[in-house]
């Protein structure tokens, strides 16, 4: 599977990188008048700072906007059971459609990706020629990684569904009889993401603006979990389960990735661990 991976064309992420960056440019260029007029009249901040996070585009949601997979029409029966005002439309996969009313399981590979130190880079800007403060550098960062990330997962089959501040979620639907497949095929992701994604974003950033290297961490955890729409101040598709939870505390690695216990086992069972190069946590 891994090899799978490696045979990828990486023209493509460095393009999406490279694309994201010009455009996180282009947005900065833009809010930053508002920045410094927060800067200026501390009282009006929070009032000054809104209309500058509404007019940034979120990284992650300009990456699903370009490159995610439209939800499946349904059709027949699923088509008259969500048709009404209770459908919700997701980016979970297995699940384009939800019904408000009708929670459902499945079974997914959770992959949480985070950012190592980010909160430290706040106030590492003074040292950087092309940056004026923290903010922007977390924003030409986080507008390269996560997109970066959601792109080498989506090529092994995985839906980037929630951005986690300087981090994603990242969900890999298990199909009835395919478990092993999927498990071995979000393994090789996450081990492409730590062997040369982040290498590529990294290059970039170091080319346009002379930041050092970003470090990842990456969780992997299997399990079934409860799919259902979230009614708090409008309808929010979420997954509720261990493996979420499992997946987001073994994220914390810096370029490595921890496997829950259960998965550990499960690649052990099967005599496919040797292939990743992992940091059991």
């Amino acid at each position: 599977m891994r090899e799978e991976f490696r045979s990828a064309d990486d023209a493509d992420l460095r393009a999406l990188v490279d694309e994201n960056l010009r455009r996180a440019e282009s947005e900065w260029r833009g809010i930053q008048p508002v920045i410094d007029r927060a800067s200026d009249d501390a009282n009006g901040a929070d009032a000054t700072l809104g209309p500058a996070r509404r007019s940034a585009h979120d990284p992650l949601d300009a990456h699903l906007r370009r490159s995610g997979p439209a939800a499946a029409p349904a059709s027949g029966d699923d088509a008259r059971a969500t048709s009404g005002e209770q459908a919700t439309k997701t980016l979970i996969p297995g699940y384009p459609v939800l019904d408000a009313d009708r929670p459902s399981v499945g079974e997914f590979v959770a992959f949480v990706a985070d950012m190592r130190n980010s909160s430290a880079r706040f106030s590492e800007s003074a040292t950087f020629p092309h940056i004026r403060c923290g903010l922007q550098r977390i924003f030409y960062e986080t507008s390269a990684l996560i997109p970066a990330i959601a792109h080498t997962a989506a090529q092994a089959g995985g839906q980037a569904t929630e951005l986690l501040g300087d981090g994603l979620l990242i969900l890999f639907h298990i199909e009835c009889g395919k478990r092993e497949q999927v498990i071995a095929r979000a393994c090789a992701a996450a081990t492409r993401c730590i062997d040369s994604s982040i290498a590529c974003v990294n290059e970039l950033l170091w080319q346009r603006h002379r930041l050092p290297p970003l470090k990842i961490g990456i969780g992997l955890a299997y399990g079934p979990a409860i799919v259902k729409v979230v009614d708090a101040n409008g309808r929010h598709p979420k997954v509720i389960g261990q493996c979420i939870w499992d997946a987001t505390k073994l994220s914390g690695g810096e370029n490595a990735i921890g496997l829950s216990r259960p998965l550990q086992d499960f690649l052990r069972a099967k005599g496919i661990n040797e292939h990743f190069e992992v940091t059991h946590a």
